[in-house]
């Protein structure tokens, strides 16, 4: 089995120093530690560079918005109550705002409409193997070339251009607060300007404005000189309300924003703050004109202080951390409960900022902050959007963004943010690395169960619906995918609480050679056996599959030595007093493994026979993929080798049990990142099977360990499970998903297991049958 090198994350540092620095390091991220050249050469060559009309790679954001969003509130531990304004102060002197800058700011857009949800056989002779069950009568069963110049002077005040010519500066820091030398972050502040009369205003709901940068206003509404903004001086001292706060070290400075690491002038406490200095305007635009928020779980600022030109907002240090950090420590498990927790609180919050017909577009794990008492918080709430936001002012955040966020002519809406928490669940099951690959046409998510095979069935189809690149086939409203993910987990907990009892199974199966793989090859290196003793409940069920191109042997005679050890040892246990015995989940995995291992043995005997030696590689010799399940009550084993699949079906869902051991899989497993695994060669050479040897010094086979892969479940009344070859998953549809749509249709069509068998070799032949064809369907009847 593949091993991955386990990243342990470190958790937040108590130390408040470090602590800043690391707000200065993440802010850094963000601007992706360009100079100011070096940003506006990106910025220019991403504008300039050709671009995929429907998938463009072009970010939303210059790289200082980006960084702008990181620290915009991060420590507030007591959100506002109902009955409260979103911000608190203390005292309140309105505060004045020149023409110019009124003149200046963006007109709120249309609000956005939720959209409705929208939803998404030849008859072929079959041969059949005489596997039947012993001793039971069962029943069974254009491009738009680069941006059109505009053409009128509306086209001109309506469009805003990116800027990426901010200046970033830097200073060091103080010798006793200098970070480690992997994050240092020097920050130049400009001369303070002039300061006005103090004006405290009550805080007003949080919401990000469309940040407001010189080079996006147009200059004849606006000259870059009547947009200029200074950050005060480092040390200087500023009335915040009640208190006295210096600022001690910027960390972060942008064209309209400085974000200051600051403690109470009195030394009253040893608390250190985040305070953000942004220009009035981005004030006015964002957390001032922010929708009331109350039932959204944010970070908020204890304090917002306006002056006439600017406005301070305090933020007190959580106790925490971001939940990136324990998605990037792989040897962290979450439980199925704080699953649930962090999925509805983070569902929730969106759906609040919906029901205001606005968009959130920024959810990523770094963006989530987790209290001690895991309790998750969104980040950077101080701008939203709607469904007509701008293509080049859409913020991206990479492994999150839904792939119309790439495409300049569609239109966004509560489905976007639906695919980001999806996608979210996907990294609290798989802990996978993120995904760098949803710029790209039709881009397929893997199971997380290809990182985290033990995890529970069922939840695949909730992240797979919510993730699809299609927009019209995700949840269409947070509280359907809400309701959906909470009846999947009651699933699972039912399946985990069932107690070990009897079950009536109705069981088919089929085996066809396929027409084009027919005649191709006369011969079927299919196989399939099935056993079930009802009245001990004890069953065995084997696929195999012969590989098609070996020197030594063929895959035939693999996969019928495979079958005959399966009766064999099926043969033995009917004597044994284990038959009558309630048997542990190591017990049945036993059983399976010797079946493979006699099997590999018996490979490795018959050509070492055969051959005086072997001086090819041992790749060549005959094998066979392999799954199987052994079945006690409602308690089922399963095991595989290679890519022949078990799938389960309930309800409306159906999700494959087993991880397929083929080069594209192994690739993921080690973190590949999934825009390389889309171009990878060779993809799908399976890199397991029964037939696996080394070589001795006189050049004869000796058998390898085998390593299998076992899955635990226990059966429920309307489980369908389907074992088949790659001749069915393969052929049944056009691609992998359109595959498992047809199966769970013809499962449902055809409830007599033999009739839907039947009806599979007839489907997977209509789509060509290049390959050969077996399957055993088991279905749970009560």
């Amino acid at each position: 089995m593949l091993m991955t090198k386990k990243d342990n994350a470190g958790s937040s540092s108590a130390n408040p120093a470090d602590f800043f620095s690391d707000i200065a390091q993440e802010l850094q991220n963000q601007v992706g530690h360009l100079n100011p050249q070096d940003a506006q050469e990106e910025a220019s060559s991403k504008d300039d560079s050709e671009e995929n009309p429907l998938f463009s790679t072009s970010t939303a954001n210059t790289p200082e918005e980006d960084a702008a969003d990181d620290a915009g509130g991060l420590f507030d531990e007591t959100p506002a109550s109902p009955d409260t304004d979103l911000y608190k102060t203390i005292e309140q002197v309105p505060p004045t705002q020149t023409a110019e800058a009124a003149a200046s700011d963006v007109s709120t857009p249309e609000e956005h409409v939720e959209t409705d949800e929208q939803s998404a056989s030849a008859e072929t002779p079959s041969t059949v193997e005489d596997e039947d069950s012993s001793g039971s009568s069962m029943t069974t069963e254009n491009k738009p070339t680069e941006q059109e110049e505009e053409t009128s002077a509306e086209a001109a005040t309506d469009t805003e251009a990116v800027s990426a010519s901010e200046d970033i500066e830097a200073s060091q820091s103080d010798a006793d607060e200098v970070p480690p030398s992997d994050t240092e972050i020097e920050v130049e502040v400009a001369e303070a300007a002039p300061e006005s009369e103090e004006a405290a205003t009550p805080a007003e709901e949080s919401a990000a404005p469309v940040e407001e940068d010189p080079e996006e206003i147009p200059v004849e509404t606006a000259p870059m000189e009547e947009q200029a903004f200074e950050g005060s001086p480092a040390q200087s001292e500023v009335e915040i309300g009640p208190h006295s706060y210096t600022l001690e070290q910027a960390i972060f400075q942008s064209n309209d924003r400085v974000v200051w690491r600051a403690s109470r002038t009195d030394k009253s406490t040893d608390q250190l703050y985040l305070v953000e200095e942004i220009s009035y305007q981005r004030y006015a635009n964002g957390y001032k004109s922010m929708p009331e928020l109350y039932q959204v779980r944010i970070l908020r600022p204890e304090v917002i202080q306006e002056f006439e030109d600017r406005a301070f907002l305090i933020f007190r240090k959580p106790t925490g951390h971001r939940l990136k950090e324990r998605i990037e420590d792989r040897s962290h498990r979450w439980s199925l409960d704080e699953i649930k927790h962090i999925i509805r609180t983070v569902g929730h919050s969106l759906a609040g900022i919906h029901e205001n017909n606005k968009l959130f577009l920024q959810l990523d794990s770094r963006h989530i902050w987790m209290e001690d008492d895991k309790d998750p918080l969104l980040l950077s709430v101080e701008r939203l959007y709607d469904q007509d936001t701008p293509f080049h002012r859409r913020p991206v955040r990479e492994g999150f963004s839904a792939p119309e966020i790439f495409q300049k002519h569609s239109v966004l809406g509560p489905y976007t943010d639906i695919f980001a928490l999806g996608a979210l669940l996907h990294y609290l099951i798989s802990h996978a690395p993120l995904f760098n690959h949803l710029d790209t046409p039709a881009p397929h998510i893997p199971s997380p169960r290809v990182y985290h095979p033990d995890f529970p069935v069922g939840l695949d189809h909730i992240i797979f619906r919510a993730c699809h690149p299609d927009p019209g086939r995700r949840y269409q409203r947070v509280s359907q995918f809400i309701g959906a993910f909470e009846r999947a987990l009651r699933t699972i907990e039912e399946r985990q609480e069932t107690p070990k009892q009897m079950v009536q199974l109705a069981v088919g199966h089929d085996i066809h050679i396929g027409v084009s793989k027919g005649n191709r090859n006369p011969t079927n290196q299919d196989a399939l056996f099935w056993r079930y003793d009802r009245e001990r409940g004890k069953g065995l069920f084997v696929i195999a599959d012969g590989v098609s191109h070996c020197n030594y042997g063929s895959g035939d005679r693999a996969s019928s030595i495979l079958i005959q050890a399966a009766r064999k040892r099926w043969d033995t246990l009917l004597d044994k007093p284990i038959m009558d015995q309630d048997l542990s989940a190591e017990q049945r995995q036993k059983i399976l493994a010797s079946i493979v291992e006699a099997a590999n043995l018996a490979i490795g005997r018959e050509i070492n026979e055969q051959f005086d030696r072997i001086d090819g590689y041992v790749e060549d010799v005959m094998g066979s993929t392999w799954v199987a399940g052994f079945l006690d009550g409602n308690h089922m084993t399963f095991a595989n080798l290679g890519d022949s699949r078990a799938y389960l079906k309930h309800g409306d869902a159906i999700e494959q049990i087993t991880v397929d051991h083929d080069y594209k899989t192994v690739q993921m497993q080690v973190h590949l990142d999934l825009r390389s695994v889309a171009t990878l060669m060779g993809g799908s050479l399976i890199t397991r099977c029964v037939g696996a040897f080394d070589k001795d010094p006189d050049l004869k086979l000796k058998p390898r360990r085998l390593d299998i892969d076992f899955f635990e479940m226990t059966l429920i009344p309307g489980d369908i499970v389907l074992l088949c070859s790659d001749g069915l998953s393969d052929y049944a549809g056009n691609d992998e998903e359109e595959s498992k749509l047809a199966i769970s249709k013809m499962l449902d069509s055809y409830p007599d297991p033999r009739s839907a068998c039947f009806w599979l070799v007839a489907l997977a032949n209509q789509h060509g049958g290049g390959d050969n064809i077996s399957m055993i369907e088991i279905k749970v009847l009560g």
